[in-house]
């Protein structure tokens, strides 16, 4: 079940959003409750107080503002997708921070509304996927979208989940190949990390989302500059 929010001040926008994404929805026989809100106060409780898994967000609204309710809802849901719906391309800069899954442009609704969604469906479908590590209380079975990074010493793996860590027996090499179509980045002969956890990359290293701040060995810089643009811009179409 997809549970989709829908948050536009003026109704009858707000009711053609809601109605887009329910036919969509309905083609590609998806189950899903969309739940609409016209007052950015009301979303911004409901959001973080529910679950929800996508919200679709006027970015220039009244009482509170888009980027307002994006901001709150990202300190507490790193995992809900946020679609910005607008017209000012000068705002696009500033929604960048909040890490957005998507902006559309009122003017192109009816296209990128679909294409947002058939992503958000492909990208739903990849996060079903698991990988499971041997370790010494027994096998233990992760989301690779969650992983922040992974390191390598001495012939062991620490895999850096959100919330925790653990260690397995291995190799870099081992596994490298496989968490390269997950997105993952080798940027050191140590580490490979989830591009979509990285902040920044300086000459020398590699800053993620948490403060975490990891080694970028000199000749792997502008590779890596590489590969994050390049998955950036796959996660963005």
């Amino acid at each position: 079940m997809i549970r989709i929010a829908v948050v536009d001040d003026e109704e009858i926008i707000l009711k053609s959003i809601h109605k887009k994404i329910e036919k969509i929805l309905h083609d590609l026989n998806a189950e899903f409750e969309i739940q609409d809100f016209t007052s950015g106060k009301t979303a911004l409780k409901e959001i973080t107080e529910k679950g929800f898994d996508i919200i679709f967000l006027d970015i220039d609204m009244p009482d509170v503002s888009g980027m307002t309710i994006a901001r709150r809802i990202r300190m507490q849901e790193e995992n809900l997708e946020i679609v910005f719906i607008t017209n000012k391309d000068e705002l696009v800069y500033d929604a960048i921070k909040v890490v957005p899954f998507r902006f559309i442009c009122k003017s192109r609704f009816d296209e990128e509304i679909q294409e947002a969604l058939h992503e958000f469906i492909a990208k739903s479908n990849s996060r079903k996927s698991f990988y499971t590590f041997l370790t010494s209380n027994g096998e233990k079975t992760v989301q690779p979208v969650r992983i922040r990074y992974i390191e390598v010493s001495s012939h062991k793996l620490s895999i850096h989940l959100l919330n925790e860590s653990f260690v397995t027996n291995g190799n870099l090499k081992d596994i490298e190949e496989l968490f390269y179509t997950y997105g993952f980045i080798k940027i050191h002969q140590s580490f490979l990390v989830n591009f979509k956890f990285i902040n920044y990359i300086k000459r020398n290293e590699v800053i993620l989302d948490n403060g975490t701040t990891l080694p970028l060995s000199r000749s792997r810089y502008e590779k890596t500059k590489f590969e994050y643009m390049r998955l950036s811009r796959e996660d963005w179409k």
